[in-house]
């Protein structure tokens, strides 16, 4: 796989958690249409239904702990997330993981 993983993986967690803090409507641009979300029991298929639940998330400060990640099929990488979230002013310790794919290009994912 070209490229480092874990540099790949802190990038996209940062990118990623940033956008999920200050616009969750421009996370739409991380998704395809065959993109899965997983959340609390709930599945969620293709961006704008993945985008709505997001959007519907009380607003809440992510502080990572711990990302780590290996290459997966296809030049992709499995990303493994840890941290602490602030939701109305209470820590809650969470755990994410993300499978992410290059794009057609090869140079986004």
């Amino acid at each position: 796989m070209g490229g480092d993983t874990g540099a790949i993986a802190k990038d996209y967690c940062l990118h990623y958690y940033y956008l999920l803090q200050s616009n969750p409507q421009a996370l739409s641009t991380l998704y395809i249409d065959s993109s899965l979300l997983n959340f609390e029991g709930g599945a969620f298929e293709g961006v704008g239904d993945i985008v709505q639940k997001l959007q519907s998330l009380p607003a809440a400060t992510y502080d990572l702990a711990n990302i780590e990640s290996q290459p997966s099929v296809n030049g992709g990488v499995c990303i493994f997330v840890e941290g602490c979230m602030l939701l109305n002013q209470q820590p809650l310790h969470f755990f994410s993981s993300f499978l992410i794919v290059p794009d057609a290009s090869g140079g986004n994912f």
